[in-house]
């Protein structure tokens, strides 16, 4: 496994159901009209620019959300988003998720850049151009879900990996490849490795036939297993 796993609060389902009831109480005394004047352009959604805060032991106070009809541009804490006011929480938080989780995926992969946390730098040429052609290329427009977290955070790595290879001779190339990986780092990844493919071989002896969604069939078996558990474990924290 190139990364280890972006982080996903395990509250965050209920945090964006909480953000977007309070944005959309604002406009509870919207008539139609009126959201037709504000919204007919926007599809009678909101645009809204988010955030996440964070309590200080790491865990997620709270998502804040705030209107945005001029659609600016987000800064890199903020993601851009846009949210239903006629409509239940549920379907506002919904509005919100694709948007969050590809914050929480492209955060992730910066942290990872600079804490050294991958394994891209032992990738070949050829492998990382591989990688490049097997996982989307996840554009603006693109909509993010649970198998795509993992990817697009990979995705970033691989990308920033192969940019500095375009720019560094070799020699440079064998000095940045010498740098110590974090401590533990290996140790975390094959102990994920060995709990995924323990729970996989549990699931087939109690007669279980595991799943391995499509966009992870092309990658190795255990490397596909681990993104499946992964997955699995985001779509859990949402139900």
């Amino acid at each position: 496994m190139i990364a280890p796993a972006p982080h996903m609060p395990e509250n965050l389902a209920q945090k964006l159901i909480v953000a977007a009831r309070s944005f959309q109480r604002d406009y509870d005394a919207m008539t139609l009209a009126e959201a037709r004047r504000l919204l007919g352009r926007h599809d009678f959604r909101v645009p809204v620019l988010c955030s996440l805060t964070f309590h200080g032991n790491g865990n997620l106070k709270q998502v804040n959300v705030r209107e945005n009809l001029k659609c600016k541009a987000p800064s890199p804490r903020q993601f851009a988003s846009s949210i239903r006011i006629f409509a239940t929480p549920d379907q506002g938080a919904n509005d919100l998720r694709s948007g969050c989780l590809r914050w929480i995926a492209e955060d992730a992969a910066k942290r990872f850049l600079t804490e050294g946390r991958h394994q891209a730098f032992q990738l070949s040429d050829e492998e990382i151009e591989a990688l490049l052609r097997r996982i989307p290329e996840y554009a603006p427009y693109k909509a993010v879900d649970f198998e795509d977290v993992c990817l697009l955070a990979i995705r970033r790595i691989v990308e920033t990996e192969h940019e500095l290879r375009r720019g560094e001779s070799n020699h440079a190339r064998l000095i940045r490849h010498a740098q110590t990986m974090p401590r533990g780092f290996l140790a975390e990844l094959e102990e994920e490795r060995a709990a995924a493919r323990s729970q996989w071989d549990e699931d087939i002896a109690k007669g279980y036939i595991p799943f391995i969604p499509f966009a992870y069939r092309c990658w190795p078996e255990e490397v596909g297993i681990v993104l499946a558990q992964r997955e699995r474990v985001y779509a859990a924290a949402f139900r």
